[in-house]
């Protein structure tokens, strides 16, 4: 094995051994990992491997998934089509 790896990632579970290189990045992505702040489990995303220790989605908005409402995402209110229609 040539060169050196300079980038490892380590379980945020004080007890666990295992770790990846950080070229191994494809091995980490969507699996299942534990946030380094809330230490409840989520899913590895592109974007929390970008940091070097991975949160989960509601420490790195600051917003829990249950104060999202999803129904008004996915439909949200009609459009006004005219200056009238407010």
């Amino acid at each position: 094995m040539s060169g050196k790896f300079t980038s490892v990632w380590k379980c945020a579970d004080p007890d666990c051994k295992h770790f990846v290189y950080a070229t191994q990045e494809y091995i980490v992505l969507g699996r299942s990992s534990i946030c380094w702040q809330c230490r409840q489990k989520f899913t590895m995303t592109e974007d929390a491997m970008k940091e070097d220790e991975p949160r989960c989605i509601e420490c790195r908005v600051g917003v829990s998934v249950e104060d999202i409402d999803i129904d008004s995402l996915l439909n949200p209110p009609d459009e006004p089509t005219s200056e009238g229609d407010y």
